[in-house]
């Protein structure tokens, strides 16, 4: 079973990087829902950005900081 997490990044004068949010969805399209409503309530005026990430039952650590790439698509890139 796969878990979810909402990444949000405000645009615009509130913008301190960015923050993180569990999910208690069971599937995609309900995550997506989820995040969609995160950005409707959170956001002002479309200052907010929100993707979900799918993260799978295994235990990642990763001992280094993620690059951007790698924070937009949502996926570890193994070096």
């Amino acid at each position: 079973m796969s878990r979810f997490i909402a990444v949000k990044h405000y645009w615009f004068i509130k913008s301190k990087g960015f923050s993180t949010e569990y999910l208690h969805a069971s599937n995609i399209e309900e995550a997506r829902k989820e995040a969609a409503l995160i950005e409707h309530y959170e956001g002002e005026l479309g200052n907010i950005a929100v993707a979900v990430i799918e993260i799978s039952d295994k235990d990642i650590h990763v001992n280094r900081r993620l690059t951007w790439k790698e924070r937009i698509l949502g996926k570890i890139i193994e070096r």
